[in-house]
């Protein structure tokens, strides 16, 4: 890195850090909406400050997609905000414009630039859960979109690469090669020999059931699925890391936020957490489930068509729930639960470019269950970008003396995966 560059970037920081002070709040808030509006401003002042005009063009096309996804996305969803403010809530902007600044910063300038710029972009990502916003999975689409339209459009300063977008005659991508002027088009079969992918899936989410119970000494349980529902369907948001070990050994990792907030007014007087809610009584509840899953898979079968995999996932699970009421107060309850369970992946080529898939893992132990379950097609648009459409079943059954919960959740996810 130049020095001048190096200047450039300590000052940016110092700005970035100093510049939620400098406006005199000490509210989260406001520091998360100074910093969704400074980081892409920084990204840009660069491109002028480093004369990278090729830079500037990259950074408009980025941030104009995500722009139009973020908000026509709101406007398809129609998602009412945890503070019930109103119905923009998913995915987030504000996140989604301070990540379309950090990702290009990585992109453009590299991890010198980019691993601060997330750091901030978190920041506002938080910002927006802790503030009533928005909810994790709103967080998680707004962050993603940003990133894989970075992805698309943008590249290294030195790079010898460069994208141009999807071609008009055809699925896609113009690879054009600076060094000694060679451009080609990429081609299938074979994929990016690079051995990680990133995915990001989202959809929306159809609550079936969740039974909840707080038993301390005794008690009922209720099922949210009754509430209310004032968000139905749901939206539901997850990313995968994946990483290939060798041609027969792969890991992965992936995250998953379910929440909602409900109201309803009861049938039935019910006990919770030792407080009473009687008949009639208008009663609040805040779900939240964060699923992480580290898992291990190994290539059993792999002809021209078909492939099969076998493995073992552990899902971390973090469950809260609080109950409100006027009358009665607030009853909650929270747990960890850790599940070992067995995992398959089933694909069948259809042509080059499609194929089907199915996979699944699932447990049932004494006291819990876990099923997760998903099938659906694949398309791969180039060697390194493919696109999915999946419907998914999540089930889980927890006891774990402190909270009893019965999930059953349907999904129909649209999945977006790059290859690096």
């Amino acid at each position: 890195m130049h020095l001048k560059s190096k200047g450039t970037s300590v000052l940016f920081w110092l700005l970035a850090i100093c510049a939620p002070v400098q406006a005199g709040s000490d509210s989260l808030e406001t520091t998360g909406d100074i910093l969704q509006i400074l980081i892409p401003a920084a990204a840009l002042g660069k491109t002028y400050f480093d004369d990278d005009q090729e830079g500037r063009l990259q950074f408009w096309k980025s941030a104009g997609t995500t722009f139009g996804v973020v908000h026509g996305t709101k406007a398809l969803a129609g998602k009412l905000r945890p503070s019930r403010a109103n119905t923009s809530s998913f995915p987030s902007g504000h996140t989604a414009s301070a990540f379309t600044g950090a990702a290009f910063l990585h992109h453009r300038y590299g991890l010198a630039w980019g691993a601060p710029a997330y750091a901030l972009a978190g920041v506002v990502g938080y910002s927006r859960i802790d503030a009533d916003a928005h909810y994790a999975d709103d967080v998680l689409a707004g962050a993603n979109v940003a990133i894989l339209s970075s992805l698309f459009f943008v590249s290294a300063e030195d790079s010898a690469v460069s994208n141009s977008p999807l071609q008009s005659d055809g699925l896609g991508v113009t690879v054009t090669m600076t060094n000694e002027g060679l451009s080609q088009q990429r081609k299938l079969p074979g994929l990016y020999e690079g051995k990680w992918r990133y995915s990001f899936q989202f959809g929306p989410a159809y609550l079936k059931k969740n039974i909840i119970g707080i038993p301390e000494t005794s008690g009922s349980s209720v099922d949210i699925e009754d509430f209310d529902g004032e968000n139905d369907p749901l939206t539901t948001a997850l990313s995968v890391v994946e990483y290939q070990y060798n041609q027969k050994q792969s890991y992965y990792a992936s995250f998953v936020p379910y929440e909602l907030r409900e109201v309803t007014s009861l049938e039935n007087t019910v006990t919770l957490g030792g407080r009473e809610y009687k008949e009639a009584e208008k009663l609040r509840v805040q779900y939240r489930l964060y699923d992480a899953v580290l898992g291990w898979q190994y290539k059993l079968i792999d002809t021209q068509n078909w492939h099969l995999n076998a493995g073992v996932d552990l899902s971390v699970q973090r469950t809260l729930v609080k109950f409100t009421s006027e009358d009665a107060g607030r009853a909650g309850a929270s747990d960890w639960t850790a599940v070992l369970s067995p995992s398959f992946e089933l694909q069948y080529r259809v042509t080059p470019r499609l194929s089907a898939f199915a996979n699944a893992s699932a447990s049932d132990y004494s006291d819990s269950e876990l099923l997760n379950a998903e099938a659906g097609l694949r398309w791969q648009m180039d060697r390194r970008w493919d696109a999915a459409f999946k419907i998914a079943r999540y089930k889980r059954k927890t006891d774990s003396g402190e909270l009893e919960n019965d999930l059953k959740v349907d999904s129909a996810l649209l999945e977006l995966g790059y290859r690096f």
